[in-house]
């Protein structure tokens, strides 16, 4: 090839890649293999942009609606996650179907499809309207369009409403959930998951078995009154399982119209916007419905107590799924004259909390749904001591020696000051591995006998690491 032809090349890729607007820039995937669970975002593009893809990404096709998709980092790449099987199920792809990306700038796409004939998939081009001899297929823009499997879903779940919800003044989208294989609670609220009460004059829902004083019900009102939500309010009263299991059952009924169709990281907050927190929303496949890991958090900064009332209420354009909480207090169900207790109707007992029970690594950051397993590892543990956490790094894998350096913070409260030899397990595993712990100065790490560690286990980049010690072993 030509010298000049070779360097015009190159000054094109170059003002490509570098200096064209990020909006312009596209890309495409071939749905093959796996692709319902997930799909990578190529790299050469990544950088392209500079790396100003945000943890949630916004997928808007040709029909007008758009799905939020969680973002997750693995073996250096940038995968779309959750949310994406919902984009998948919706527009029922198929194995030889063509994506084109299109980038309009923070973090948003458009979408076309095509299937293998190469021409655009009819169902994500046309927005179905309510004329007699069309079939509806979409729901109000806020929400995604229901598959025909989810459409049978809907009917099943719209079957079995309680009258009050039928006679009740709202206009639910009916938006099913699909359930995913996981053990439900063991609570004593767990039961609540079912039929849900309505309040047939106001736009919220009592979660079964809350009846609320009189004190209550006028703060409730009130606070309809004041935001006259889109979205029905949910209003729980904590019971003691509320505020110690570790979940949050949400009523099934409620569930299914109002909250997301699938297992989401979600974020809570005060009315007034001014502290949030996250929290794991998961369904079970026994449909049941509740607020998982982050809940305790929630409850602990709040100091809830039993018999306090959380009225939740599902904020609509936010970059993620948020839910503020107006908190009414115990102290409301007293009858004048009768000072509340200043005594928490709380166990004692401090409840757990993952987020104090894990140290990181100097170079490890644990966001989205990497924070919530986790947590979720941690939380099943409940180690006295906190666990230690590291992402793997080349030093760690594929350096000619490979060796583990934990902490300062964590070696200084939690690890000998002196060379010893220890012992890690694995669970399941019967024979430990022996590895030499190295302490100088400052630094602690593993040397000798880590690297067989990664070897037998098939340590690879990026994967995580959670090491918890083990007490009163030799």
């Amino acid at each position: 090839m030509d010298k000049s032809c070779t360097r015009c090349r190159d000054y094109v890729a170059h003002q490509y890649w570098d200096h064209m607007d990020n909006r312009k820039k596209r890309f495409f995937k071939l749905m093959l293999g796996n692709f319902r669970n997930g799909v990578t975002i190529p790299e050469k593009f990544v950088r392209s942009v500079g790396g100003k893809i945000s943890e949630l990404v916004k997928l808007e096709t040709p029909d007008g609606n758009t799905y939020n998709v969680h973002i997750a980092k693995e073996l250096n790449n940038l995968v779309l996650r959750s949310g994406w099987s919902k984009f998948a199920r919706v527009y029922e792809l198929q194995e030889g179907d063509l994506l084109r990306f299109k980038y309009n700038g923070d973090s948003h796409f458009k979408v076309e499809i095509y299937d293998p004939s190469a021409c655009e998939k009819e169902t994500s081009c046309v927005v179905m309207n309510h004329n007699p001899g069309l079939q509806k297929r979409s729901v109000p823009r806020d929400n995604p369009m229901l598959s025909p499997e989810g459409e049978r879903l809907a009917k099943r779940h719209n079957g079995c409403c309680s009258d009050s919800c039928k006679t009740s003044k709202m206009n639910p989208a009916g938006t099913p959930h699909k359930p995913t294989k996981r053990e439900a609670p063991s609570s004593e609220d767990a039961r609540s998951s079912g039929e849900l009460q309505t309040s047939t004059r106001s736009r919220y829902f009592l979660a079964t078995g809350c009846n609320l004083t009189d004190a209550h019900k006028v703060e409730v009102n009130k606070i309809e009154q004041n935001i006259r939500p889109e979205i029905p309010l949910y209003v729980k009263t904590m019971s003691s399982a509320s505020l110690v299991d570790g979940f949050l059952v949400i009523c099934k009924d409620y569930a299914i119209k109002h909250l997301p169709r699938e297992d989401e990281f979600i974020t809570l907050c005060h009315a007034s916007h001014s502290k949030t927190w996250g929290a794991h929303y998961r369904i079970n496949a026994d449909d049941t419905y509740h607020l998982s890991t982050g809940w305790l958090g929630f409850v602990d900064d709040n100091q809830l107590q039993k018999g306090d009332t959380c009225v939740f209420e599902v904020l609509k354009r936010q970059r993620s799924f948020t839910m503020a909480v107006h908190l009414l207090k115990a102290s409301y169900h007293h009858p004048p004259g009768f000072p509340a207790s200043s005594k928490s109707l709380r166990p004692e007992a401090k409840s757990f909390r993952p987020a104090d029970k894990v140290r990181l690594s100097r170079f490890t950051t644990l966001e989205g749904l990497l924070k919530t397993k986790v947590y979720e590892k941690v939380e099943a543990i409940k180690p006295e001591i906190p666990v230690f956490v590291s992402i793997m790094m080349k030093t760690n894998v594929s350096s000619r020696s490979p060796s583990l350096a934990f902490s300062l913070d964590y070696a200084k409260d939690f690890l000998p000051g002196e060379n010893q030899i220890f012992r890690l397990h694995r669970p399941g595993e019967s024979a430990p591995w022996k590895t030499e712990f190295k302490s100088f100065a400052s630094r602690r790490w593993l040397v000798r006998g880590w690297e067989q560690f990664v070897i037998d286990n098939e340590l690879e980049l990026d994967d995580v690491c959670l090491f918890e010690r083990i007490e009163n072993k030799k």
